[in-house]
């Protein structure tokens, strides 16, 4: 069986959802992983923004918890998530239907 690669977010709304289940599931769920082995890989997974949210946290067992608290907080925003979608909505490129 391959290598599960961890999801990757860097702050884009309509993908923290699909993110976040994916870490929990993946990472926050593992009962073997110390805190500050599950913040290391939390901060391999993020990218730009998202990155920036939390890189103030300086990685210890306490601010694992917070850090994972500020991204859902800033993150986890269902009318933003709602905008972005409808924004890439209509980003996308015309039809060229032929009747």
């Amino acid at each position: 069986m391959p290598a599960l690669q961890l999801p990757t977010f860097d702050g884009r709304y309509s993908e923290y959802k699909n993110f976040i289940t994916s870490f929990t599931q993946i990472i926050d769920r593992e009962c073997g992983l110390s805190s500050i082995e599950k913040f290391n890989h939390l901060f391999n997974c993020l990218r730009g923004q998202a990155l920036e949210t939390v890189k103030a946290f300086q990685v210890t067992h306490e601010n694992y918890q917070k850090a994972l608290d500020r991204l859902k907080s800033r993150y986890d925003n269902k009318s933003l998530i709602f905008s972005e979608n409808v924004t890439a909505l209509f980003e996308l490129p015309a039809s060229n239907k032929a009747t």
